[in-house]
């Protein structure tokens, strides 16, 4: 399972790019991943991030 979430009150005053890996077994969690990104004020293209 994969999570990629805005968060509006960390890091910075953009907030922040978040992205969660979960690997799952028997409906249970056995394996977790992230990355955190502050969401800078200009891009490098015209690609955003949400």
């Amino acid at each position: 399972m994969v999570l990629h979430v805005k968060n509006d009150s960390w890091p910075g005053p953009n907030g922040g790019a978040v992205v969660d890996i979960f690997r799952v077994k028997d409906n249970l969690i056995v394996e977790h991943w992230d990355v955190i990104q502050a969401i800078p004020d200009t891009a490098a293209n015209d690609n955003t991030m949400f």
